[in-house]
């Protein structure tokens, strides 16, 4: 359904409850590990700042050299910023994503600590079960990155990658589609 946010995730969502019953996995843990699946693909489509461009920017500053360095070092550190909401987002659900060691070690320019800019949620009910997802970090909502539309071709090219391996009848061979998805098991 798409939301407010122009997230559409109606494919997704009859992606995942298929996948589930193909494989006879839990809807639950085949629906988080999905998600962390889309959160992965966000972080490689969320652009960083580019460090020549970083450093070229405050090498010709009028700055002093300790303010330069100080300066480098804290753009460097923030760069990872945006990507890193993902994998905080992730987190909330108990999933874990692999990352450049300057994403798990971003941190504001300035240093200060704004929280958690991301949160999950979910609901549950006997015929339904839905997760609700929000990244409310202002680079990725902003105009710079547009993280909706970056959800979006993360969300359809997770069902992509199921359609396709439903045509190559992957999921005959649980074994082998279980390392594809790690919310389903082998042995189910």
């Amino acid at each position: 359904m798409a939301s407010d946010s122009g997230i559409d995730t109606s494919a997704f969502s009859k992606m995942v409850r298929a996948l589930a019953d193909i494989t006879a996995s839990n809807l639950e843990t085949t629906l988080k590990s999905e998600i962390a699946s889309v959160l992965a693909r966000a972080a490689k489509f969320t652009k960083t700042a580019d460090t020549k461009k970083i450093r070229a920017t405050i090498d010709k500053s009028k700055l002093k050299t300790t303010t330069k360095k100080t300066n480098l070092k804290n753009k460097l550190g923030a760069r990872g910023l945006s990507k890193k909401t993902w994998v905080q987002l992730a987190a909330t659900l108990g999933q874990t994503l692999k990352v450049p060691k300057f994403v798990e070690n971003a941190k504001p320019q300035n240093g200060k600590d704004y929280g958690l800019q991301v949160s999950s949620s979910s609901s549950k009910t006997k015929d339904n079960l839905s997760i609700t997802i929000e990244n409310h970090q202002p680079t990725v909502v902003g105009p710079g990155i547009d993280g909706a539309k970056i959800l979006n071709m993360a969300l359809a090219g997770r069902v992509k990658f199921f359609e396709d391996n439903l045509k190559r009848k992957l999921f005959n061979d649980l074994a082998k589609a279980a390392k594809r998805y790690p919310g389903i098991s082998a042995s189910t």
